[in-house]
């Protein structure tokens, strides 16, 4: 059986179904590189103190960096039978040093250890996502500055208003995604403390030097508290919110472009790549994309309301519900990534008429 961080004083350990229950590896695992790269700067910070001696360090740091090219290589591949990414890389590590390895967890705790490697994962994630947007909405300006004369139907209640441009309505789309982007920013700014020294909840009796690894880490500082640090999950909620807003956008746009898409509006013509036949009717054209990114905008609200759900009821500060977040906001992430990818593309390739 996999051994697992907490075993502490326990002698018996859950059983095969158990451990699977409890296990996020199969989640977590695309943490990886953010937990070597949070154990490296950690144990650099260990070395400086005195904390650790400097030898033990440097092969710490060492094996670390050969873990973490052994796994982009791929000739080291994480085992879904451990508990969690974590489990993974400190056995990794102490199967190669013995106990030296096992001094990468001092003055550390999980709890830290978790937020601090959801965080850098934000921070590596979140810009790709924004530039997705930004140059979503370049190509929605470049489509627009081919209309700028022609015609369109305003409509208010879904009932013809008065008379628009197809540029006038490319441009609102891209009006809402640029508020998207904008909110990316806002979010990352907000993440940008590191939560590494906060411990399990009352940081540590050792001499550690938060400052520096916030700094070795790239972040702007070390978070305040350290109770509220592994309690937090704010940037979640607030990205989380964030990838909602996206989505409903696309939502709407694509419900438009669904309309278009019909003989009774005959607004445009989605390309044949982004669209399905029917295996029954074979005159039939369906814009089966934008209809998936309208479904799955609900999905992605479905996330967002379990991580509000989530949080509301514990109490301060680390419990181990919070282990069910990454789900919820990791495939708020790949979703919005996707669909904007799709959507750019159907923009991009669409006859209007």
């Amino acid at each position: 059986m996999a051994k697992v961080l907490w075993s502490g004083r326990l002698e018996a350990k859950p059983d095969k179904e158990a451990l699977k229950f409890e296990s996020s590896i199969t989640v977590d695992q695309r943490l990886a590189q953010d937990d070597i790269r949070g154990s490296r700067a950690h144990v650099g910070m260990l070395k400086h103190q005195g904390i650790i001696p400097a030898e033990a360090a440097d092969a710490i740091d060492t094996e670390l960096g050969r873990i973490a090219a052994e796994l982009e290589a791929g000739s080291l591949r994480v085992d879904l039978d451990t508990e969690d990414i974590h489990s993974f890389i400190e056995g990794v590590l102490t199967e190669r040093l013995g106990d030296q390895g096992r001094m990468v967890h001092a003055g550390r705790s999980r709890n830290d250890q978790v937020a601090t490697d959801l965080r850098l994962y934000l921070k590596r994630e979140v810009p790709a996502l924004r530039e997705e947007v930004v140059q979503t909405v370049l190509v929605l300006l470049s489509r627009a500055e081919e209309h700028l004369e022609t015609l369109l139907p305003g409509y208010t209640h879904l009932q013809r208003a008065q008379p628009v441009t197809l540029a006038y309505h490319l441009v609102a789309w891209a009006a809402g995604l640029e508020r998207d982007a904008l909110r990316f920013s806002d979010a990352l700014d907000r993440l940008d403390e590191c939560p590494l020294g906060a411990g399990a909840l009352a940081t540590s009796t050792l001499a550690l030097d938060r400052n520096a690894t916030a700094a070795a880490l790239g972040f702007r500082g070390p978070t305040l508290n350290g109770m509220d640090t592994v309690a937090d999950r704010d940037f979640a909620l607030e990205l989380a919110s964030v990838c909602g807003i996206l989505m409903t956008h696309l939502s709407r746009f694509c419900e438009d472009l669904v309309l278009w898409a019909t003989e009774e509006f005959g607004f445009v013509d989605m390309a044949e790549q982004w669209s399905t036949g029917s295996s029954i009717m074979p005159q039939k054209k369906n814009p089966d994309f934008a209809e998936l990114i309208r479904g799955k905008a609900a999905r992605s609200i479905g996330h967002t309301v379990t991580l509000f759900t989530l949080l509301k009821g514990l109490p301060y500060s680390y419990d181990r519900d919070l282990q069910e977040d990454k789900e919820a906001l990791f495939g708020l992430l790949d979703t919005g990534r996707s669909s904007m990818r799709v959507f750019r593309e159907m923009v991009r390739t669409a006859r209007f008429r």
